[in-house]
């Protein structure tokens, strides 16, 4: 008797078996139904961001309908969440950036429209945000939602956006903003232009291969946190596995990164999210020591920036044996950063009677008014065992509740030899129903039309509404074959 397939639970179980070759057609019909009916259903709610995860993993065995129309959808609640001034949900936005990663190869041009249409909404909030002025923590926030966008682009290659329309214009806008007063706002706009001009400036970034390498760790990290956030060392682990194997995080760190971001800053910062998300401390300040951008400004604002983010996460002494690492700069904004940051740890460290003056060259050019804003480590909102989106569209997707219903009745029937189905004569020996004949005489009809046994359960039209028949009701004396009628409609419906 061959294994009989159970109902997939959660999002891992769902995929992997679409995944799985040996599949039946029928199966892999249902759960396409299935995947079809759940974004439907995600199409038509307003709980996206609560389902936007769930969604997202689906995302990966859609067919190319089914994507483009669950990417859309995510752009417009984005869109939506941006325009009303609401805050952005950190799981939407990273379901975003992992629909987009994990298409690489079957990107299409309907696509970068969607993407395209979601940056110059962006870009036009930006523009009203510096009109009104004193809002920082709105452009702040809507500048790093473009950087997570823009780095998910820049990872799969998309480089087909207006030129003149939308990347000048909005390269402009951010190159302004990265001379802003606040810090936070200053450091985002300049790593978020940077990455733009990866977009159209290949070199910028460096060669596909990289592109390649840090779409696959984003990948890997994402569905790695979600299933576990709590022991990083088993995230790096899943992160290893998908590429093809370092043995260690330092041959990673120098095989993958070390040897491919060159002076670029961008990507060297890329490469310190990685190890700081991973937890990888002595890797860290090995790369830092080493990376040919070590003095730049903007890689240096962006490391102090990148550590800021963790700096409640993580003990303070660890933190000040990664500062220690990071070289001296007396670039003013640099200075800025390292007052806020380092000065902030020694304040939680220190005895109140052995503080001392602060020796740093104290800025008078920028504030820190801001609390960081990032949406690496979201693991905590993201997970493989949800079930909501699964749960609520399998009501509603009548190919897999027959394909699974079908199963399960099989899988109860066919236990101990069918012996379930098997008719016991007076004499105690057990015949199978197939070998069985019933003798029925209908003595009442309406004009109903006749229904074979295996279509018993099949919609059908009454009182001009489609009905699914449930339950059937059988009448008859002791011994005229109720229930082998019973086992003969079973039998006919499951073979």
């Amino acid at each position: 008797m061959p294994c009989i397939s159970s109902r997939p639970i959660t999002l891992r179980n769902f995929i992997s078996r679409l995944r799985d070759q040996a599949i039946e057609t029928a199966e892999k019909e249902a759960l396409q139904a299935w995947g079809t009916t759940a974004v439907d259903a995600c199409l038509n709610t307003s709980s996206i961001p609560q389902l936007a995860w769930e969604a997202a993993r689906l995302s990966e065995v859609l067919v190319p309908n089914g994507w483009i129309k669950l990417l859309r959808n995510l752009v417009n609640a984005i869109i939506v969440g941006s325009t009303e001034g609401t805050s952005l949900s950190p799981a939407l936005l990273r379901s975003l950036a992992f629909m987009i990663r994990q298409r690489e190869g079957q990107w299409s041009s309907e696509s970068t429209e969607i993407l395209g249409a979601l940056v110059s909404s962006l870009k036009v909030r930006l523009e009203q945000a510096d009109r009104l002025g004193g809002l920082a923590g709105r452009k702040y926030e809507l500048v790093c939602v473009l950087g997570v966008v823009i780095d998910a682009m820049v990872d799969i290659g998309v480089s087909t956006i207006s030129h003149e329309q939308l990347y000048k214009p909005l390269i402009a806008l951010l190159d302004g903003f990265s001379h802003d007063r606040d810090l936070h706002v200053a450091q985002a706009a300049a790593y978020t232009g940077q990455a733009l001009r990866g977009i159209q400036d290949d070199d910028t970034v460096g060669k596909a291969s990289l592109r390649g390498l840090l779409r696959a760790i984003d990948l890997t990290m994402t569905v790695s946190g979600a299933v576990s956030s709590v022991d990083p060392s088993k995230i790096w682990e899943a992160v290893k596995s998908g590429i093809d194997g370092a043995s260690r995080l330092r041959d990673f760190t120098w095989d993958m990164f070390q040897k491919r971001t060159g002076k670029s800053w961008y990507t060297a910062l890329r490469a310190t999210s990685v190890l700081i998300r991973t937890r990888s401390w002595d890797e860290l300040s090995n790369f830092i020591q080493q990376a040919e951008c070590r003095a730049d400004k903007d890689f240096l604002c962006g490391l102090y920036a990148q550590l800021d983010l963790i700096s409640q996460l993580v003990p303070p002494d660890q933190l000040q044996r990664i500062y220690k690492s990071i070289p001296e700069s007396r670039h003013d904004r640099v200075q800025a950063w390292k007052m806020h940051t380092v000065c902030a740890i020694k304040e939680q460290t220190t005895p109140p009677e052995q503080k001392l003056a602060s020796t740093l060259k104290r800025s008078k050019t920028y504030v820190w008014s801001l609390k960081s804003c990032g949406w690496e480590d979201v693991g905590q909102d993201l997970s493989d065992d949800g079930s909501a989106l699964l749960d609520d569209s399998y009501r509603k997707c009548m190919p897999a509740r027959e394909y699974y219903t079908k199963n399960a009745l099989l899988e109860f029937y066919t236990q101990d030899d069918d012996k379930r189905l098997q008719i016991q004569r007076l004499s105690g020996d057990r015949l199978p129903v197939d070998h069985c004949y019933i003798n029925l005489n209908v003595v009442d009809s309406d004009q109903g039309d006749e229904v074979p046994l295996e279509s018993l359960f099949d919609s059908r039209e009454q009182g001009g509404r489609k009905i699914w028949p449930k339950k059937i009701f059988i009448e008859g004396q002791a011994g005229v074959g109720k229930t082998t009628l019973c086992k003969k409609v079973v039998h006919d419906f499951l073979y």
